[in-house]
């Protein structure tokens, strides 16, 4: 913010005016708008929640999706059976040595095998714009912890969608982009907000 300053001045009897004009930069909270790597990373870590954990469940009920993932599964050696037997009949399958590391447990209804955790890379990128008090922030974000279930299953087609199970790519860097905005508290996700971290993880994981 430019300020001018105009100051007038009396000299012996009559009137001298000088104009006196100084300007001045002041960085004010229009122009001096900061944001640090450090409070960026704070600001998305905690908008998503990360780390994160994912894993996949296959329904014990006989379903076209639970074909899909079963025969991923056991084409990569992690479990036996899951042979089709009728619409009544709940899939029973076994866990080889290869696939306990992967296995969570089941209930009733499903199988649940941990594929991947999901955490914070690095900052990429900041561009600050000083008028509207925002920043879009570039950044990434990777897969840790991944697990045979997950290899097996970002490699199995999700049924006949054209995607995989797990459509993001478990060995480089994920990239995203959020536009955040200072408010009197501070940063904040511009848009969105109304969206859970669950819900803006998916929004960056699906594309």
């Amino acid at each position: 913010m430019k300020t001018k300053i105009i100051l007038n001045m009396k000299k012996g009897n009559g009137f001298t005016t000088i104009y006196l004009i100084i300007v001045i930069a002041i960085f004010t909270s229009c122009n001096n708008t900061t944001l640090s790597n450090e409070e960026a990373k704070a600001i998305l870590v905690k908008t998503l929640n990360l780390p994160i954990q994912y894993s996949f469940n296959v329904n014990k009920r006989p379903t076209m999706a639970s074909g899909f993932k079963l025969k991923g599964l056991r084409d990569a050696g992690l479990i036996t059976g899951s042979d089709y037997l009728d619409v009544h009949t709940p899939i029973r399958i076994q866990i080889t040595e290869k696939g306990k590391s992967s296995f969570l447990g089941e209930n009733r209804e499903a199988y649940m095998f941990k594929t991947n955790d999901v955490d914070f890379d690095q900052i990429t990128g900041i561009l600050i714009n000083g008028e509207e008090k925002t920043a879009i922030v570039r950044f990434t974000l990777k897969a840790t912890n991944v697990t045979p279930a997950g290899i097996a299953l970002s490699q199995t087609q999700a049924g006949f969608s054209g995607k995989k199970y797990i459509n993001y790519n478990l060995n480089s860097p994920i990239p995203a982009e959020f536009t955040l905005k200072k408010f009197d508290n501070g940063w904040q996700l511009q848009s969105d907000q109304n969206k859970t971290s669950s819900e803006l993880l998916d929004d960056i994981l699906d594309k």
